[in-house]
């Protein structure tokens, strides 16, 4: 398989395959907050850019997408000219004010599969790939207003980004700061993990109904690490827990085969660095089989109207007429599995996500895909609220019950004393 990304010295990035021995080559993206420092491209402040560039030498990494990069003016293109990176490129948008600067650095290897590089704003960058032999690659880089802004602006933020979304078919990876605490999944949520140490907040819940109304898979919490290695984020008030609040999204689940933070680098930041792992395999995007049911009643009935008798006279061969039959009887009994939405929302938003997702795929009417999207978030957000207030009222109620059974039956928990005995 040709190396398209590596260098003779970073060899050690191809894993193989354990049944056919075939190498794969990875592809490593980070994201990070460079925090209020920034990133220094202005001649005032070389040296804050060779301070990064220095601390990414030690790091593996193909892509790395920017926030907070605070500078002055927007650069489609800036080679670098010195030190292991050298002929690495650094593209960043404009800050507003004093707000943002979102950006990518390419690695020299891989500058010349970059296709486009879009600095939209000052929260939005896209960046697309194309590697041989590879369906295109878009990556997104997002810096989202924190919870201090008001919801409008928060919407509008997801609107602009769902604006840049391709073909649903493509392959996208949205990453960065969100400014949001997602927490674990929740219900039957399929877009997010288990793993996550984190209370979902309001801004949470914007970002779970935008990877829902997407369908994008919030990968961070699919895979298992310890709390102390989940964390993204250090507040500066000690009262103030470090939190997780950088993600990397996929619409494609099978494509990210890790994600990590990266303590050891050191940038000055009060952010950590994230690093999604994709298996760029080439080749179709492997489709599940739907799930099948047993419908009961039939098989019964196949299996009594079924000819079991046999003519062979050896036992391997009747064996093998015995497991036929009954093959065909399951067959017949069997019936694809429906698809149930999560529980969390109701059947309308059930409807409003399919006519999005058949929008999506027409994509004959982009204003009308832009109010549906809108429309499908705010509905997804008020299920998430209904379902907490509803599941809040049953765990109310449950403690009403348990008392109310222990006043009646004169039952009380044993109490354990600090001397071991109970009472």
């Amino acid at each position: 398989m040709r190396r398209w990304s590596r260098p003779s010295n970073r060899t050690g990035d191809y894993s193989k395959n354990g049944r056919t021995g075939a190498t794969r080559p990875k592809l490593r993206l980070i994201t990070l907050n460079l925090g209020n420092a920034g990133l220094g491209v202005e001649r005032q402040n070389q040296a804050r850019t060779n301070e990064i560039m220095r601390a990414m030498e030690k790091v593996k990494f193909d892509i790395i997408g920017l926030s907070e990069t605070h500078t002055q003016k927007a650069m489609k293109s800036e080679k670098w000219t010195d030190g292991q990176l050298a002929g690495a490129e650094i593209h960043t948008s404009k800050q507003d004010g004093k707000i943002g600067g979102v950006g990518f650095i390419v690695h020299k290897e891989m500058t010349k599969f970059v296709q486009e590089v879009r600095l939209i704003s000052h929260r939005i960058a896209t960046l697309q790939l194309k590697l041989p032999k590879q369906r295109p690659l878009k990556i997104i880089q997002v810096y989202a207003p924190h919870s201090g802004y008001d919801d409008e602006e928060i919407e509008n933020f997801y609107s602009e980004v769902e604006q840049h979304l391709d073909d649903p078919r493509k392959t996208t990876i949205i990453m960065g700061d969100f400014n949001a605490k997602l927490g674990p999944r929740q219900g039957e949520e399929w877009h997010i993990g288990s793993h996550s140490a984190e209370t979902r907040n309001n801004s949470g819940d914007k970002l779970a109904a935008f990877a829902h109304a997407n369908h994008f898979y919030v990968m961070n919490g699919f895979f298992e690490k310890p709390i102390s290695k989940r964390w993204t984020w250090r507040s500066n008030m000690p009262q103030m827990p470090n939190s997780e609040i950088d993600y990397i999204l996929s619409n494609s689940k099978q494509l990210v085969t890790n994600v990590e933070v990266i303590s050891q680098l050191d940038v000055r930041s009060d952010h950590k660095a994230v690093r999604a792992t994709l298996n760029m395999e080439k080749g179709k995007v492997r489709k599940t089989r739907p799930q099948k049911e047993i419908l009961e009643p039939t098989l019964k009935e196949s299996i009594k109207a079924a000819d079991w008798k046999s003519s062979e006279r050896r036992i391997t061969r009747r064996y093998e007429e015995f497991l036929s039959t009954l093959k065909k009887c399951l067959t017949t009994a069997e019936k694809e599995k429906a698809k149930n939405h999560c529980p969390r929302i109701t059947d309308d938003t059930a409807k409003m996500l399919k006519a999005l997702a058949e929008e999506k795929r027409k994509g004959t009417n982009p204003q009308e895909c832009k109010r549906l999207s809108k429309s499908v978030r705010k509905k997804l957000e008020s299920d998430y609220e209904e379902y907490k207030t509803k599941k809040l009222l049953e765990t109310a109620e449950q403690r009403k019950s348990l008392k109310q059974c222990q006043e009646k039956n004169g039952w009380k928990p044993r109490k354990t004393e600090k001397n071991g005995e109970t009472s």
